[in-house]
């Protein structure tokens, strides 16, 4: 009977034995990987704070350095050059008291320059089509006649948004030039010539009422018939 209560006793303590084992076990497993993890997260190194101090100091140093080293300009050159690029950009109009035309010239649109390959420098030309045709009759005749036209300048794009801007007094202007045409005229060799001048004259009348400055140097026809 005493062995058998034995055998009972030892068979009870066996689960209880292998509880402990696998709580103990897991446990270290836990441990280990928590060591292990802030290990490898460098949580156990040294912070290089004297390093990162040394670093900055060397950094500003040099940035010192470099500070000392340029050379310093004088206010005096500096106030010089630029007023030289001022006034390479811009001429000065000196005007009268009273003289109205030297005034409106002032402001009026100058000439572009471009670099040549020649020791002469030129002019740019700048050119803008008007957007529509023009068809008018020709005068104490059935005929009509329909024309486009380009006109081209060597003044500043000014030229051009007025030329955009008054376009509806222009084709006015130049339609009643169309209409002075007479039937004979047309028959001349130099018609297209004459005709392209005085539409030149007439809508740089209307730019100079306007603007106070014209601008349009040739009118061209892109396209020119009668019928």
């Amino acid at each position: 009977m005493a062995e058998e209560a034995e055998e009972q006793e030892e068979k009870g303590k066996g689960p209880l034995l292998k509880i402990i084992l696998f709580a103990v076990g897991g446990l270290l497993i836990l441990i280990l990987t928590i060591v292990l993890t802030l290990f490898i997260s460098g949580f156990f190194d040294e912070e290089p704070s004297e390093e990162v101090e040394e670093t900055l100091q060397q950094l500003e140093e040099q940035a010192e350095g470099n500070k000392e080293d340029k050379p310093k300009q004088k206010p005096e050159e500096n106030q010089d050059s630029s007023d030289d690029s001022e006034s390479g950009d811009e001429e000065v109009v000196e005007c009268e008291e009273g003289d109205e035309e030297c005034e409106a010239n002032a402001g009026a649109p100058k000439k572009v320059t471009r670099e040549m390959p020649e020791p002469s420098a030129g002019f740019v030309q700048s050119y803008k089509e008007l957007s529509r045709p023009l068809i008018a009759n020709l005068q104490s005749s059935r005929k009509v006649m329909q024309i486009t036209l380009a006109v081209m300048t060597q003044y500043e794009e000014k030229v051009l948004e007025h030329v955009d801007k008054h376009e509806f007094a222009l084709r006015s202007v130049i339609l009643d030039i169309m209409r002075q045409t007479k039937e004979e005229d047309i028959t001349r060799p130099d018609f297209r010539v004459e005709l392209a001048e005085r539409i030149r004259l007439g809508m740089n009348s209307v730019l100079e009422r306007w603007e106070n400055f014209g601008g349009i140097e040739e009118v061209y026809f892109t396209e020119f018939v009668i019928q």
